[in-house]
This record gives structure tokens, sequence and C-alpha cells, in this order.
């Protein structure tokens, strides 16, 4: 088979954060023992690791602290789109795609990566599909006074040409950098002379006969890029490498500490005896080398006495060498090193803590609600940003295709957050009856508080409904007037 070598980014930068996050992808992925291994290998002469034996991929503090702050996340339960036009239409090319699903996986590469893309196809048999694209194989270009937007984005791919079978790299490339003539293009990934990324032949007629020269997504007059990138935090800057770079390298340190562990509890299992002045038994005598001097040795099950012939004018010596670490010191430092990682990425000390389920692995890291709750409301408003793109890209492109009559903006999202503790949940709403019983919030702010992302629009919506339901059913067992506690603040 023909090897396919990857081209490279168009910039050294780029490039750079490419191969970085590939092998951070591997990682998240629990496919890293040759990246482990080569980590290993830049810190231990070679000739010690063999004794090592394999890298214990069992310490996986990136993806463990990235799984829990993800689980349940923003998306363990699905979030709640509104809009006044009605959300009918959008809810079912959502559920169709099993949106909600997919992102719970996008959080959780998000969280290990800082970035995780999604790209959305409008299929030949109707409806849309949505495919996560990893950040290491997209280049953008972002708008001079808005480096969150991207006006070019294309992804690296591979696709097989349908003449000759030959699998070939191309670069997928929105460009609507010039709002008059936005374009899409499928273009032959290459290098150039200087070993840059570069966009070679345009291969948009063998792929997309159908797009090439029409470009379909315009909403009001204006292009968009039918794909969405989810930022673990908001910087101003498009990419986030450098986030939970640390806990990567640190990762690869405790697979480190983790395998040497291992290797010292195999080693304390027994004792290394040396023998001089002694004649060697002629039986069960393993012989083995050290470069080009032959070492004789016996392997014994406990229990076994073994008699040997001195040998003459020679003083028989033995020698016990025991194990050369202290297991249980070592077994601690190796737990606490992935521990103080959550600590490193803001988390509180006394909330995340380790279990000690499994000593010599150092694994099972273990974060609270309260953390993974603090956790959620710090990437929400980042996520929802890019949620509500999402919502609109997907409507806009449901309008189009299906000329359907449907809103395109004016959507709101609320997440379904960890559970508080019933005590938590009580004080708040208590906080919240008491501001508003004495005119110190709105019940239309007091609704919001409680449903974090929903408009005032929707809350008004939502209390009149509320207020409507409340008159039918005093009506219906008739008794027309709401009968209430004493707290005119309180909440439906």
């Amino acid at each position: 088979m023909e090897m396919l070598i990857r081209p490279n980014m168009p910039t050294e930068d780029d490039q750079a954060r490419s191969e970085h996050l590939a092998d951070r992808l591997l990682v998240l992925k629990e496919e890293h023992e040759e990246i482990a291994h080569d980590w290993m290998k830049g810190i231990i002469p070679e000739i010690v690791l063999e004794s090592w034996g394999p890298p214990d991929l069992a310490v996986n503090p990136l993806a463990e602290l990235a799984l829990q702050l993800s689980t349940p996340g923003l998306y363990g339960s699905a979030p709640s789109l509104d809009n006044a036009g009605g959300v009918e239409q959008l809810s079912e090319a959502l559920e169709s795609m099993a949106y909600w699903s997919l992102a719970q996986r996008i959080e959780y590469l998000a969280r290990g990566l800082g970035e995780c893309c999604v790209r959305f196809e409008w299929l030949e048999s109707g409806g849309i599909a949505a495919r996560r694209v990893m950040p290491h194989n997209v280049y953008v270009k972002t708008h001079p006074d808005d480096p969150m937007r991207a006006i070019v984005w294309a992804e690296l791919r591979v696709q097989t040409l349908s003449s000759t079978g030959k699998r070939v790299y191309v670069w997928d490339v929105f460009d609507v950098s010039d709002p008059q003539s936005p374009t899409f293009k499928v273009l032959e990934a290459t290098n150039d002379a200087s070993g840059n990324g570069a966009f070679g032949e345009d291969l948009t007629a063998t792929f997309h006969p159908k797009t090439a020269g029409d470009y379909p997504w315009v909403k009001d007059g204006k292009p968009f890029i039918p794909a969405v990138t989810y930022h673990s935090v908001w910087t101003g800057s498009y990419w986030n490498p450098s986030v939970m770079r640390g806990v990567y390298h640190g990762t690869l340190n405790a697979i480190t500490f983790s395998t040497f562990t291992a290797h010292s509890a195999h080693a304390a299992s027994g004792s290394t005896v040396i023998v001089s002045g002694l004649n060697p038994i002629r039986s069960g005598v393993d012989n083995t080398t050290d470069g080009n001097e032959p070492i004789s040795g016996v392997v014994l099950p406990p229990g076994t006495m073994l008699y040997h012939d001195a040998i003459d004018g020679n003083q028989p010596m033995v020698t016990e060498v025991g194990p050369g670490s202290n297991l249980a010191a070592l077994s601690e430092f190796t737990q606490g090193y992935s521990s103080q990682m959550l600590t490193r990425s803001g988390l509180s000390s006394p909330d995340a803590q380790r279990t000690h389920a499994n000593p010599s692995s150092g694994a099972a890291l273990y974060i609270s609600n309260k953390d993974k709750r603090e956790a959620s409301k710090r990437i929400e408003p980042s996520f929802r940003r890019t949620d509500l793109e999402m919502a609109e890209k997907v409507a806009a492109m449901i309008a189009i295709q299906t000329r359907q009559d449907i809103p395109t903006s004016g959507y709101s999202i609320t997440y379904v957050h960890p559970s508080e503790s019933p005590q938590e949940e009580s004080d708040r709403r208590a906080d919240i009856d008491w501001k508003i019983s004495r005119g110190m919030m709105s019940r239309i702010d007091g609704y919001i508080e409680l449903h974090p992302g929903t408009t005032r629009e929707a809350a008004v919506r939502a209390l009149v409904q509320a207020a409507r339901d409340e008159q039918e059913l005093n009506a219906l067992i008739g008794n027309p007037e709401p009968q209430r506690e004493d707290n005119n603040g309180q909440l439906p």
C-alpha cells in the first residue's frame, strides 16, 4: 500500500500547534504507549528503561481530569433551547443527528485539547450531519477586528479519487473574507519550497461538483461557514494549545513515576544474592551475559535449600542485596503528584481528592460535584456562545435547503448542572425569594437566576404561562383566588 505522507500546516506556529495537539489527542484516546515510551527515554537511560517493562498507561491524569469535568458536564442531560418563533424544526434536526450526545464527547475533547471543532454537512438524502473535526487538522484566518471569528476555515482531510482509487490529502476551504464573493473549494494539500503547507490544485469539481462555483450558505445576505469551534477558555485568541499543556506533560511524568513504582514493587518481592567462593551447582543454572562476561544464576522458589562445594583456598561469601527503593514513600509520591495537577487546574485541594483504591497505580482521581459545578460555570459562557452559533447556523441551513419558515436568530439555551445538595438549593431559593419580597429583584430576574441562559423574553413567557395555569387550575377546583404563603416573592 502506498505510504500517505501528511503535509504540514501553512505556518510554523500552526505546525507546532498541530504536532503537539496530535500527540495530546492520542493521550486522550488512550493510544499513547509510543509517546510515553519516547518521553521516558528522554529521562531514563535506555539500558535502565529496558528493565522497567512497558509504560503504565493506567495512569492518565489528563484523560481522567477531562472525563470527570465533562461528566455530566454541560450535556449530561440535553440542554433546553428556546425561541419566541418556536424551536420544533431545529430540535428535530439536532435530535436526528444525536447532537447533544455528540456534545458530551465534544466537551471532553475541548477540555483536554483546548478546542474541538464541529462541521455540518447537508446530506443528499436530506437532513444535516454533524462531524467532529480535531483542531490539529484545522487552519484558520481570523477577522482583523475580531480574532475569535474565522473568515477562512480550512480542514485537512484524506479523500479518495474515484477514478484511480488513490488516497490524497486535501484542504476543504471555506472563505468568507469577501462577503460579496464567498467560496468553498477543495484544494490539493502540498508543501511549498520552504516546507510549509500550501494550497495546491483546485479539486472542487472532482469531490464536490454540485457546489463548484456556488456558495450556498448565505443568511440575510451574509455568508457563513457551516462549522463551529468550541473553546474551553475564551481568551481572545482562536487557538489555545497552552491550555492543559502542563497537565499533558505532567501526565507523561506520572506515567514515568508509576512505571518505576510498579518496577520497584516487582523488585521488592525478592532480593538479589551474590555468592563467591563456592562451586555452582550443575542443574537449574540460568546462564546470561552482561556485555561479554557470562553470568550464572539460579532462580529458586521459597524454602529451597542448596548445597555447594567450597572452592579450595577460598573463603565462601554470601551477600544479600535488597530492594533499592522505599516502596511506600515512592507510592505516596506517585499518588500525590497526580493529585497536585487537579489543584493546578483550578480545582480546590480539599474537594479534589485522590481515592486510594489502587495505591500502586496512582489512578482514580476524584472530583467533587461542587468542583464540577464550578468548572461547568467557568466553561459555560464560552460554550453557550458556540451552542447559540451552532443553533443559528443549523437553522439557517435548514431554511436555505428546505425553504421552511424557521427562526435563524434569537435563540437561548439553558443547561442542566450537577445537582446541588438539598441545603445548597434551599438556601439559594430562599435568598432569591427574600430579595423579591423586598423589591431588590423582580420575579423575572429571579426566574433567570434559577435558569441561567434564559432570555428575559423567555422568562416572561414562562411566568405568564405559569400564572395562567394557576388561574385555570384554581377555577377548575372552585377556588378562583390563588392561595399563597405569606411571601409575595415566592416563585412558581
